[in-house]
């Protein structure tokens, strides 16, 4: 099974390794806001992510499994043509 708490913990303390020495090199500031943008959304814990494509290709299952449980209907006929937001809560609630 795959730790996602650490695989973030480490990718933070890689982030911040690399925002130091790139800071030591005098490196465009750009980057460094790009790094520094990407440590904040380590510790808020919130992505967004896009998952395109044509009709029953995947989309939903690949984001199921991703996921680690089905929260997407994934079905032969198309099931999910339209846009969905999937977002963390404390309860796991499914809509119709």
């Amino acid at each position: 099974m795959v730790n996602y708490k650490d695989i973030e913990f480490k990718l933070h303390e890689y982030l911040i390794n690399l925002k130091n020495v790139l800071s030591l090199l005098d490196v465009q500031d750009k980057l460094i806001s790009d790094i520094d943008q990407s440590i904040n959304l380590i510790k808020s814990r919130k992505y967004n992510v896009a998952v395109v494509g044509e009709f029953r290709r995947g989309k939903s299952s690949l984001i199921n499994a991703l996921l680690g449980f089905k929260v997407l209907p994934a079905d032969v006929t198309p099931t999910t043509a339209t846009i969905n937001r999937i977002t963390y809560g404390k309860v796991r609630c499914l809509s119709p």
